[in-house]
């Protein structure tokens, strides 16, 4: 059931697709499916079902003699090659250690060397951290005028969508004026066709540019908020003292080790975590101005 994003609200067509009445269906690409949100009740949450999917997909590696994936599977990266790091144990399974797989297989990175407890010591402190950091976010957004934030923040965005619309315009406009000139033998049919493709990419550019900003005013509306998802969901482990997979796959996209042993921690919802971190900022530096 978890793996299927239908459960979450969305409705997925053309998914297949027939050249003409006799031939069989055939696939059809992911990037050119339908995709609806909101069209019916959701049985399990969005964000329950990225956690699933994120479950899934990492859920890969699999230590020899056991059923399951292990702690990290799928979490740790080279910082530097990016590229997975390998488990290393002494035969009793006791030492563990990671090495970047690049070096282990053919020495074209560094080794990384990282001591499993250095590891999970300095992934749960930086998750603590996390956690503690998106408590005062939650204290702040309490406190401060959210809904005057968010319509700055809107008016803003909605702003430039206006003039990427302008210049989307203008675009359409070139190409009918293009068309009219080849069709008066102005344009000749190479010259045509090269205007054409260039000026369909500035506009493919632009509905894509138009896509995002919209995007971006969703998750305003929908995470500028004490009681947002994703608050919640940071907010449910706050008092954790152990590094558990479902502890990491929650709250951890990767993680990154460097030569000079540093560990870096890739949160989920890291983007959404800045960008609510800078528009507190902003309100705070407003306000003392």
């Amino acid at each position: 059931m978890l793996e299927y994003r239908t459960y979450t609200g969305v409705m997925i067509y053309g998914k297949t697709k027939k050249l003409d009445y006799k031939s069989k269906e055939i696939a059809v690409p992911k990037e050119e499916w339908t995709i609806m949100e909101n069209m019916h009740e959701p049985i399990i949450s969005k964000e329950t079902f990225a956690i699933v999917q994120g479950l899934l997909l990492k859920d890969v590696m699999v230590v020899s003699g056991q059923t399951h994936a292990y702690l990290w599977s799928g979490m740790l990266r080279c910082g530097d090659c990016e590229n997975s790091m390998r488990r290393i144990s002494d035969k009793n399974g006791r030492y563990i250690t990671y090495v970047c797989i690049t070096y282990n297989t053919t020495k074209e990175c560094s080794r990384h060397t990282t001591k499993g407890q250095e590891l999970k010591n300095a992934t749960l402190s930086a998750i603590k951290k996390r956690i503690k950091d998106i408590a005062s976010i939650k204290k702040d957004l309490e406190v401060l005028n959210v809904e005057m934030i968010k319509k700055k923040e809107l008016v803003k965005i909605e702003n430039k969508i206006k003039v990427v619309e302008e210049e989307l315009n203008k675009t359409k406009k070139i190409k009918s004026g293009i068309y009219d000139d080849f069709t008066d033998g102005v344009v000749n049919k190479s010259d045509y066709r090269e205007l054409v493709d260039f000026y369909d990419q500035k506009e493919r550019q632009s509905l894509k540019i138009i896509k995002f900003l919209h995007d971006e005013i969703e998750s305003i509306e929908k995470n500028l908020s004490p009681k947002s998802d994703w608050i919640k969901l940071f907010r449910k482990d706050r008092n954790t003292e152990v590094l558990t997979r479902e502890l990491l796959v929650t709250l951890v996209d990767e993680v990154r080790v460097y030569e000079d042993k540093r560990i870096e921690v890739v949160f989920r919802y890291e983007d959404i975590f800045e960008k609510i971190k800078g528009f507190i900022e902003s309100e705070k530096l407003e306000k003392q101005g």
